[in-house]
């Protein structure tokens, strides 16, 4: 009998369904988008939903639509937006 490879779960990207935020809005603007530090800007509150460290998941373009979980936001010292 032969075993099948366990199932790996898929990289997570958006905390919700992108278009499902404010008209308009993109993930560009959005508080929860994040550098992180090296090569990428990922989506904080995507990585607290599925409990995994932002570096764990994919990048998020700054050109998605933005989904319910949207959050103004406000610039950091040393963010490169």
């Amino acid at each position: 009998m032969s075993r099948r490879p366990p199932i790996k779960p898929p990289k997570t990207r958006f905390a919700h369904v992108p278009g499902g935020g404010p008209t308009g809005k993109t993930c560009g603007d959005c508080g929860h988008r994040r550098f992180d530090g090296r090569t990428k800007y990922t989506c904080q509150e995507a990585a607290r939903m599925a409990g995994l460290r932002p570096e764990a998941c994919q990048p998020v373009p700054a050109t998605t639509d933005a989904c319910k979980y949207f959050t103004p936001a406000t610039p950091r010292p040393g963010d490169p937006r």
